[in-house]
């Protein structure tokens, strides 16, 4: 009988409020013009696993930004800090600050404002995010 060693077996990934603004995010490329219908897109990641889903902070500058296109994966958002407006482009816009989360799903169109010192968690399926166009890793 095998048995599991540390190396073998992950750790459990404490997701803490408080722990996860505290961690230190990598500046990456930012959003293509034709997609920033205002502000400034500068951003910031860090993954924190990668598995068969991706764990990972996300930080942005205010910027305002239009999927005309509809958005290539699933992903889960917990805003961190920050606001979160995100407008459907058939429906009212619903705006989402810290501790809120939300579920956007593949096919979304619309916008998707930040305000603040944003930042989330986002978790997404890895293999969709390698095979869309919006890979920034």
């Amino acid at each position: 009988m095998r048995t599991a060693t540390k190396a073998a077996a992950p750790e459990v990934l404490q997701l803490e409020a408080e722990r996860l603004n505290a961690v230190e995010l990598q500046k990456v490329k930012p959003f293509p013009n034709f997609v920033v219908a205002s502000g400034k897109s500068e951003n910031w990641e860090k993954v924190l696993h990668r598995g068969e889903l991706i764990v990972m902070l996300y930080a942005a500058k205010p910027v305002l930004l239009k999927a005309l296109v509809p958005f290539p994966y699933d992903e889960f958002v917990w805003v961190l800090d920050g606001e979160l407006t995100l407008t459907h482009v058939d429906g009212q816009p619903a705006t989402y600050t810290a501790g809120d989360a939300v579920f956007v799903p593949k096919g979304f169109m619309g916008s998707w404002e930040t305000r603040g010192n944003y930042r989330e968690l986002a978790i997404i399926e890895a293999a969709a995010k390698a095979l869309s166009r919006g890979n920034r890793d």
